[in-house]
């Protein structure tokens, strides 16, 4: 076995396919690809922190939401939302959700974190249990977002018996 390093620098942003021929001693060869995404270091970014996949949080239980917000101003807001996982079962499955999306809250402070009552959103209806991924968007460009990698579980709370006399 054996690595190599290659370097090479890309002059734009965007997402490249990087094809190689592999050789070894005998002459055999064999092709690889790999994908290599070029963002600019300047631009805004979110990254989902909590949940980010496999928690399972209790309805009407209170989580805090977490997000890492880089390059953007000191004042920048963003809006929390919550897609429901919808199983694929056929050959060509969407990355996301198609269901709409719940508005958890709106205009929240980038540079901080969010406490949720889990199964509300942002005028305290009821959201179902059920497996979710939780999306941040800064707000006023909608494609500076992030989602959860996996999806989280909500899960019923306790139902309180009626006392015994």
């Amino acid at each position: 076995r054996q690595v190599s390093t290659l370097g090479h620098t890309y002059i734009s942003v965007g997402t490249y396919t990087v094809r190689l021929l592999v050789g070894d001693n005998a002459g055999n060869t064999t092709p690889s690809t790999m994908t290599v995404n070029v963002i600019d270091a300047n631009q805004p970014r979110i990254t989902v922190l909590s949940p980010n996949g496999g928690e399972t949080w209790q309805e009407y239980s209170t989580k805090m939401l977490t997000w890492r917000a880089e390059n953007v101003p000191s004042d920048a807001k963003v809006d929390l939302y919550l897609s429901r996982y919808q199983p694929c079962y056929g050959p060509i499955c969407p990355m996301m959700p198609d269901t709409p999306a719940v508005v958890l809250d709106k205009n929240i402070p980038a540079l901080s974190s969010y406490n949720w009552i889990v199964a509300t959103d942002i005028v305290n209806n009821p959201i179902p249990s059920g497996n979710y991924y939780l999306t941040v968007c800064l707000v006023g460009s909608p494609t500076t977002c992030d989602f959860s990698d996996q999806t989280f579980q909500i899960m019923p709370g306790p139902v309180a018996l009626p006392a015994t006399q």
